[in-house]
C-alpha cells in the first residue's frame, strides 16, 4: 500500500511496528519504506534498505532468507521454523544454533 500524500513517516513505524507479529503468525513479511528511513541493509550497515521514494507497507509471502528479521521474538522463529523447518537453509541453522547457544545477558 502507497500512500502518496503521507507526510508523518512515523505512521509507517507504528503501524509495522505493531502489526508485524500478526503478519509473521500467517507466515508473512510487513515491511515499512519511506523517503530518509535510516533502517540499514541485513549485510551492508551503509545501504539504506528501505529508503523509498514514497511511504509504504509492503507484504510480501515470508521466504527462507528472512531468519536474520525474525530472529529476535520467539514467536517469530517459532513461526518461521513452522514454515520451513524441513528446508531451512544450513547458514540459516547455523544462525539458529549459534544464537540459541549464545549466552544470555546476566546468566
Amino acid at each position: 500500500m502507497v500512500f502518496p500524500d503521507m507526510t508523518d513517516y512515523d505512521v509507517i513505524e507504528r503501524v509495522q511496528n505493531d502489526r508485524k507479529s500478526d503478519f509473521v503468525l500467517q507466515g508473512l513479511m510487513l515491511g515499512q519504506f519511506y523517503p530518509g528511513c535510516t533502517v540499514s541493509g541485513l549485510r551492508n550497515s551503509d545501504f539504506r534498505a528501505l529508503d523509498a521514494p514514497l511511504p509504504m507497507l509492503a507484504v510480501r509471502h515470508m521466504v527462507g532468507s528472512d531468519f536474520p528479521f525474525l530472529a529476535d521474538d520467539r514467536d517469530w522463529v517459532l513461526a518461521y521454523l513452522k514454515k520451513f523447518a524441513g528446508s531451512v537453509p544450513s547458514a540459516v541453522r547455523t544462525e539458529i544454533a549459534e544464537k540459541l547457544a549464545a549466552p544470555t545477558v546476566g546468566a
